[in-house]
């Protein structure tokens, strides 16, 4: 909402300006706070446009759905060897698009509860990459209706 004693100043000004004969069509002069508000809501959508062009690539390059579950909530990314790599949304662009460009083969798109335990396999049992996908995953969806 406008600031009223601001607006009615404007107002006047405007007023005593065609009075005179000058020019009507000013602007308005922001202040700092609004100045900054302005620049955060600006960032603020530039952030959530970036986030979903990179979700799109995403999903192109990786697909959908959760590689274990099928399910298509809250989904990361996984690499295989389970070291620790940034999470796509602190990247760079030039960081993100070297990240799209690699092989697709080291890194596996799972939900958010998939992920959880592939860490908890790989770090409580040890397990890689393929003794997860080879014997965990199966004796775990044969037990699990839910994701049949």
């Amino acid at each position: 909402m406008r600031d009223q004693k601001r607006h009615k100043e404007y107002e006047h000004q405007w007023y005593l300006r065609k009075k005179a004969g000058l020019p009507t069509k000013t602007t308005i002069k922001l202040t700092d706070e609004e100045i900054k508000k302005h620049i955060f809501i600006t960032k603020k959508k530039f952030r959530e446009k970036r986030r979903i062009e990179r979700t799109n690539k995403i999903r192109l390059k990786f697909g959908e759905r959760c590689n274990i579950c099928n399910d298509t909530y809250y989904l990361h990314i996984h690499k295989k060897d389970g070291t620790k790599h940034k999470t796509w949304t602190d990247m760079t662009n030039e960081e993100f698009d070297k990240f799209i460009n690699l092989n697709s083969n080291d890194y596996v798109q799972l939900c958010y509860n998939c992920h959880k335990a592939v860490h908890w396999c790989m770090y409580y049992l040890s397990m890689c990459w393929e003794e997860i996908k080879n014997k965990a995953i199966p004796t775990i969806l044969l037990k699990n209706k839910y994701h049949m």
